[in-house]
């Protein structure tokens, strides 16, 4: 196998050429792609620790509605708040399984 250096397709492409007729060349890799991987992984950390933080506050907010005893405004307050944080909690985990597939996919691509 050939490998050259491609500087028309960017910073940190590589080409190969196959050894025999037969083989395929495997797809250039740049340095975006690498980046894009990058910054999924940096966005996963975040959604991970926002999910965190947010599945804590919720568990704040039962343990004031309990506090709160028969006090019905206090109460649809604090309900009203709970389920804003579980909606959040519901899209970021959403946010959070379609980036774990994009990046299991990039990064076989990049391995191949």
């Amino acid at each position: 196998v050939q490998v050259a250096f491609a500087p028309s397709m960017g910073r940190g492409a590589i080409l190969t050429a196959p050894e025999d007729a037969d083989s395929q060349p495997a797809p250039a890799v740049t340095y975006a792609d690498r980046k894009k991987v990058s910054r999924q992984k940096n966005r996963l950390d975040k959604v991970m620790k926002l999910v965190e933080q947010k599945e804590d506050k919720s568990s704040d907010l039962t343990n004031q509605m309990y506090s709160a005893g028969a006090d019905p405004s206090q109460l649809a307050e604090l309900q009203q708040q709970k389920e804003k944080l579980e909606a959040d909690v519901e899209e970021l985990m959403g946010e959070w399984e379609q980036l774990e597939i994009e990046i299991a996919e990039a990064e076989a691509l990049l391995e191949a």
